[in-house]
């Protein structure tokens, strides 16, 4: 939800900035576009990894809260997801929708390792 409001917020600017062919403002706004996104989504996954327990205890039902810890990893994968919907969006902006299957194939396998990850974790 996160990065979806500040896409909703930035995009329109951004792709006005593209229409118009003004490169250097459509550059300025990406990066803050993307230092934003990951900003939010690291302090996401600072936030679901420090109070994991609690936030499980307030909102996961007693048969799950014993997975908590899967939490932090699955917040990880979001974020990571989120970020690269900032580069697809570039893509879609600039009519290189080529690219945008590269990069959820390159999100998914970078989310799959993150979660594998929690799975050795647990075990």
């Amino acid at each position: 939800m996160i990065g979806g409001t500040i896409e909703q917020a930035v995009r329109p600017v951004y792709q006005h900035a593209v229409s118009r062919r003004d490169g250097a403002r459509a550059n300025v706004i990406f990066v803050l576009w993307l230092i934003a996104v990951a900003a939010a989504c690291a302090g996401c996954v600072i936030v679901i990894y420090r109070w994991h327990n609690l936030l499980a205890e307030l909102f996961l039902g007693p048969q799950y809260r014993g997975q908590a810890g899967l939490m932090p990893w699955i917040a990880a994968g979001y974020g990571i997801r989120c970020v690269a919907g900032v580069f697809e969006r570039v893509c879609y902006a600039y009519g290189g929708t080529s690219r945008v299957l590269l990069i959820q194939c390159s999100a998914a396998t970078a989310t799959i390792v993150a979660t594998r990850q929690a799975y050795i974790s647990e075990d």
